[in-house]
């Protein structure tokens, strides 16, 4: 029987056959070595296939941060906005009052004629009445009249001349030509640009400082009735400091000299500061009774100025803000806001409800917001949990330790973790979970 087939199929199984003897011959005669050479493959991939990994992760990196920086710049354009709001606000309120200073003086000049006008008439009607009781007949009487007469008729033409000249009026507003036209030149309140973002330093590299005290400031005022207390610091965006003063009850401005500015008075003690925004921070004030309250304070032109209060119903120690997230302390419990005050989650301590037991004290979120790093001063303890307030794990050393209610963590903005004990600075792993590096004998 004859067998059909196709000769597509026979010509493709012919073609690899050939293919194939030709591979082998070749390798034959140049005594090719195939497991050393897939071994020199393998490490060529190895090599290859680590730095396109790594390049990988940096971009996946760099993605989380472009959202970050877009965050950042969004919020200063909100910034920008809320200054110029305020600028416009205060011109507003200028061109009002000149508005009402300008109808004052207005309505007291046109009531002034009013009332001249008034009493100018009332003595003219008047001596018509006087004719009438004198009557048109010659006498004495009539010559005194026509005399008094005469006299107010040239007065009250007088006053009348005097009046004529001053026309009607009205108000109307002259707008700010140069405000206007400057406003519409513009075509944004900045430039979006890009720029080369520095190389990120590991936040578990162990920071070591040289050298004892580089500077010391005195920050005492005449208006301070204790020794200062510095309980937190927070920088603005034209390098100026904003420094808590437990013990005087109020935050203070600092130059870039370190000259104390600006002072505001708070209504109860402040333990504890966080950056909000450029201009903006807010302040933990409370005297775990009747005042417990998040005070939020901007700077403009160089003065301390009230700007929003939130009040909590329980004492607040420390403060952390993210994207528009606010984390509060209140010694037995951990709360998180929104910037209106609305409340979001709540994280409890095992220590019951003794308020003057500071357990939950200290708050700080690491950058990208993912972990919150809470210090237990009664334990000695750090605990680090996820934006769930699950407990991620617990760090626990003697130097942590403190018996007052201080916030003694931070969190640098490289992600640099740092808890603070009486005399000492510890560095800790991101993870929470070990220490990287202490400087002893530093006063916290």
């Amino acid at each position: 029987m004859i067998k059909r087939c196709c000769v597509t199929s026979v010509f493709a199984t012919n073609t690899e056959t050939a293919f194939q003897l030709f591979v082998t011959k070749l390798s034959d005669k140049i005594n090719y070595k195939w497991d050393v050479d897939l071994r020199k493959m393998n490490a060529d991939i190895a090599s290859i296939g680590d730095p396109l990994d790594k390049m990988q992760r940096g971009k996946e990196e760099n993605v989380a941060s472009v959202k970050a920086s877009y965050e950042r710049s969004l919020q200063e354009i909100f910034d920008i906005r809320a200054r110029f709001n305020a600028v416009l606000d205060n011109l507003q309120k200028n061109t009002i009052k000149e508005l009402e200073s300008l109808k004052e003086t207005l309505h007291e000049t046109l009531q002034k004629d009013i009332d001249i006008c008034k009493q100018t008439s009332k003595k003219i009607k008047t001596m018509s009445t006087i004719i009438e009781d004198i009557g048109y007949s010659v006498s004495e009487r009539g010559f005194i009249a026509n005399i008094k007469f005469n006299e107010e008729k040239r007065l009250s033409m007088q006053i009348l001349q005097e009046i004529k000249k001053n026309p009607r009026v009205k108000i109307s507003l002259q707008y700010n030509v140069n405000l206007s036209d400057c406003m519409s030149t513009c075509t944004g309140l900045g430039t979006a640009i890009k720029t080369n973002e520095e190389t990120a330093e590991d936040p578990n590299k162990a920071i070591s400082i040289t050298g004892k005290h580089a500077f010391k400031f005195n920050v005492k005022t005449d208006s301070d009735q204790y020794e200062c207390a510095i309980t937190s610091i927070s920088e603005t965006s034209d390098g100026q400091l904003i420094i808590a003063d437990l013990n005087n009850g109020c935050i203070k401005l600092l130059s870039q000299a370190c000259t104390v500015t600006s002072i505001l008075t708070l209504p109860s003690l402040p333990w504890s500061m966080c950056t909000i925004s450029r201009n903006m921070v807010a302040v933990a004030v409370s005297n775990r009774n009747s005042i417990n309250q998040i005070q939020l304070v901007r700077v403009d032109n160089g003065t301390l100025i009230n700007d929003t209060t939130l009040r909590l119903n329980h004492p607040c120690y420390g403060i952390a803000h993210h994207c528009d997230d606010l984390f509060v302390t209140s010694g037995i419990a951990l709360y998180q806001y929104k910037m209106d005050g609305e409340s979001v989650l709540k994280y409890e301590s095992n220590i019951g409800n003794n308020v003057d037991v500071q357990s939950v004290v200290g708050v700080a979120l690491s950058p990208d917001g993912k972990k919150i790093y809470v210090t237990d001063n009664r334990r000695g303890q750090l605990v680090t949990l996820n934006r769930d307030f699950n407990a991620e794990c617990r760090l626990e050393q003697n130097t942590f330790q403190r018996q007052d209610a201080t916030c003694n963590i931070h969190v640098a903005v490289t992600g640099h973790v740092f808890v603070f004990g009486v005399m000492s600075i510890v560095q800790v792993h991101t993870s929470g979970r070990n220490i990287c590096a202490r400087l002893e004998r530093m006063v916290a």
